[in-house]
């Protein structure tokens, strides 16, 4: 497993890519989604997110974030509205970033969101995540 600096400069070299790859659930993932899985050692994230996908296809916009709290790990699923339908409580995993993790599902194709500004990307996440407190 890489270190949490070592990931975050190999997932910043990634632009819009084209290349996916299939996982076998059925959904496909960008190769920026795949350097994490295999950097982080987290190939089981991209498998709990394939066990929910016949529950949560039918949203056309998925938001997935991953946060580590104390001494357990969060998945929490929001759909395009804000709106958080569940989440799941789970042992603590060894996950070397320390802020967790946003992805998004769009079109059957899992992705990390892409950064904007300034703030890294998050506005846009915390944005709709406060409104569904």
């Amino acid at each position: 497993m890489k270190t949490e600096k070592e990931i975050r400069k190999g997932l910043a070299r990634f632009n819009a890519t084209t290349q996916t790859h299939k996982h076998k659930s059925g959904f496909q993932y960008t190769s920026k989604i795949k350097y994490l899985a295999d950097a982080a050692e987290c190939h089981w994230l991209l498998d709990l997110i394939g066990e929910y996908q016949p529950m949560t296809r039918r949203y056309l916009v998925q938001y997935w974030q991953y946060r580590i709290e104390l001494d357990q790990s969060i998945l929490s699923f929001y759909d395009g509205r804000a709106n958080r339908i569940f989440w799941k409580v789970l042992p603590l995993a060894s996950f070397p970033l320390s802020e967790g993790v946003d992805l998004r599902v769009s079109s059957d194709i899992l992705y990390i969101p892409r950064k904007k500004g300034p703030q890294a990307g998050k506005l846009v996440f915390y944005a709709w995540r406060e409104q569904a407190a």
